[in-house]
């Protein structure tokens, strides 16, 4: 039968402490991702709210019959809502008889502060869907 004892000895001496430091760093790493996860996930959540908003009003104009200004007057409008830039290239024309718009952009988003910058590149291109083509 073995004793226990609360003494450490042999070669188990050296490794007192390891699994707390595994655990802090794995801490780390997991508040790091997290952190990043804040940052990115609210900026991607809006341009893909943003591009949905895109769609829409190119459709919205080739049902009720208005031109390529006014599709760009809606996406320049709905800039502050969506977050876009202010010094976006919005353009819009028509191809083919559907209307097409498109909104190109860079964002940085801070990642980790004064370390990682990363530039959210949006470059969105809609047309009209077939079914609102007037023949």
């Amino acid at each position: 039968m073995r004793k226990s004892s609360s003494r450490t000895t042999g070669p188990r001496r050296n490794e007192r402490g390891s699994a707390s430091i595994k655990f802090i760093i794995v801490l780390v790493v997991v508040a790091v991702v997290a952190y990043m996860g804040v940052q990115y996930i609210p900026v991607a959540y809006k341009y893909s709210s943003y591009k949905g908003y895109m769609q829409k009003t190119v459709d919205t104009a080739s049902v009720t019959g208005q031109g390529p200004d006014w599709v760009k007057k809606q996406l320049e409008a709905s800039k502050d809502d969506y977050g876009v830039p202010q010094d976006a290239k919005i353009t819009s024309t028509i191809q083919d008889g559907r209307i097409v718009a498109s909104v190109k952009f860079t964002r940085p988003i801070s990642l980790i502060p004064k370390i990682w910058t990363y530039d959210y590149s949006f470059d969105y291109p809609v047309k009209s869907t077939d079914l609102f083509m007037t023949k």
